[in-house]
């Protein structure tokens, strides 16, 4: 069984991601799939962890596939969101604010 942490980033990639399960082996390498895009770089932190950086990709969920070298291949459906960039919702609060319907910064 396998996990994330966390489940979403930006469309832009580089959102540190870590996997756990079990058995991860030091002696074979293992490939991560966002959808169909290839995560840069996968590091074994230990038996049980493994750390990513998301690949760019379109806003939407993807499966997450963990291959190992040796042939086992594992699926996590919807597993990792890309949320498309944009502005973030503010509130602002005090005393003598004026409701306005929005702000640009």
């Amino acid at each position: 069984m396998l996990n994330l942490e966390p489940r979403a980033g930006a469309t832009q990639g580089e959102q540190p991601v870590r996997i756990t399960g079990s058995n991860f082996r030091q002696d074979i390498g293992y490939t991560v799939y966002f959808g169909a895009t290839r995560a840069p770089q996968v590091t074994i932190m230990d038996d049980t962890t493994l750390l990513v950086a998301s690949p760019a990709h379109d806003p939407g969920a993807v499966d997450v596939v963990v291959a190992a070298d040796d042939g086992p291949a594992f699926r996590i459906v919807n597993g990792f969101t890309y949320n498309d960039q944009g502005g973030n919702v503010m509130e602002q609060v005090g005393e003598g604010v004026q409701e306005r319907p929005a702000e640009r910064f």
